[in-house]
């Protein structure tokens, strides 16, 4: 059947428990790692040549700011003359920047099916409040998503990995560098969130600092501007770069960097 006779709809999956128990998970796992084993495609009466008539596809999110709410959605289009029913599994958990599992976000599961000649398309929404308080450094997700076919036993598996963007700290320098002279540095930015930020706190580092230096900032209201004067005293002359992070509770590591020159005295 060519792609211009495919009929589109959508749904979205409604699962009446937003974490998914063991039966349904557990076995499309299984089936799905039984491709490869001989054995375990005996042990679950897997046909030795499995039609493949339905197309599944992950949609990939490209760009997420942090705060807004985003989507693991699944496109199935049956290819075949017959109806395909569908179960399948999609989850969401953050990760560390080298690929380990950071803290589990949703998961649920479900049941559809597909007209000859129709394509599906159904979605698992996360809202904010259900991964802010799971991201870990550098605010990376994992989506994954499982299904099989029960007329065929077809399998698939699919998974994409995503960054949330975070607000960057805009600095400014207030007055020229000079050698051995203040140099007063704004650091500032505006809170993305529906919520207040707590538990404050910047990171410095910059010329005349022997280590970093942490300040602790007053909480900022929902959507509100965050703006902090920092003094440094730069010992010597030349390009210096200065490195801040801001971090609270609801929101971490908002960072900026920003070069400056610095003159000597005589200037």
């Amino acid at each position: 059947m060519s792609a211009g006779l495919i009929q589109s709809t959508e749904s979205t999956i409604i699962c009446l428990l937003r974490t998914c128990v063991g039966s349904t998970a557990e076995r499309l796992t299984m089936l799905n790692a039984a491709r490869c084993c001989d054995n375990a495609r005996r042990y679950f009466n897997l046909p030795k040549d499995i039609v493949e008539d339905v197309e599944l596809d992950l949609v990939d999110v490209e760009k997420l700011e942090i705060g807004e709410p985003f989507k693991v959605t699944v496109i199935a289009t049956n290819r075949s003359s017959a109806t395909r029913t569908i179960k399948i599994l999609m989850s969401s958990s953050s990760i560390y920047y080298n690929g380990s599992r950071g803290k589990h976000i949703l998961k649920t599961s479900g049941k559809f099916a597909v007209r000859s000649g129709h394509r599906e398309t159904v979605s698992m929404k996360v809202d904010p409040r259900e991964y802010l308080d799971k991201l870990v450094d550098y605010g990376m997700i994992k989506i994954y998503a499982l299904a099989t076919v029960e007329e065929t036993k077809q399998t698939w598996s699919e998974e994409d990995d995503f960054q949330i963007e975070k607000p960057r700290l805009q600095i400014k320098f207030r007055e020229p560098a000079v050698v051995d002279k203040n140099l007063l540095v704004t650091f500032s930015f505006t809170n993305p969130l529906d919520v207040a930020l707590t538990k404050c706190k910047f990171s410095f580092e910059g010329p005349g600092l022997k280590r970093p230096i942490i300040t602790r900032h007053r909480d900022v209201p929902p959507r509100g501007s965050v703006s902090h004067v920092e003094r440094f005293i730069p010992r010597r002359a030349g390009q210096k770069r200065f490195v801040a992070t801001f971090s609270s509770v609801e929101l971490i590591d908002v960072r900026g960097s920003a070069t400056v020159t610095v003159h000597t005295s005589s200037l």
